[in-house]
């Protein structure tokens, strides 16, 4: 009985990542342009060109852009290599959303075994 509360918990706790990690776009993290006009908040990286250097102030922007968009680039980087999601099969959204779940919790029972087995070793 306590193991099958611990897995349903564990379970929850690991939709919720993934449910963050895939709505994450609601937050303006995965705008990618460059240059364009952008409705709301602007989280697109700044790029340099040539002759017009990063300004100190862009490249701290940046870091910031980065640390946010970090934890999605890699799930969808696990999902691609390790699962082999890149390119989905399935041809209804609903079927697309169900693998996508199914997904996550697989990325977070891999990274939580590979936590426990540094925590071990």
């Amino acid at each position: 009985m306590a193991k099958s509360v611990r897995l349903l918990i564990i379970y929850c706790i690991l939709l919720i990542v993934f449910i963050f990690c895939y709505e994450c776009r609601f937050f303006g993290i995965l705008k990618g342009y460059s240059g364009a006009k952008t409705k709301g908040y602007d989280a697109a990286m700044r790029k340099a060109t040539r002759g017009h250097p990063l300004s100190y102030k862009d490249e701290m922007r940046n870091k910031r852009v980065s640390s946010k968009r970090s934890p999605v680039e890699r799930f969808f980087a696990f999902t691609k290599r390790v699962c082999k999601v890149g390119h989905v099969t399935v041809t209804t959204v609903a079927r697309v959303k169900v693998k996508m779940i199914v997904t996550g919790i697989v990325f977070n029972v891999y990274h939580l075994a590979s936590a426990k087995s540094k925590l071990e070793t």
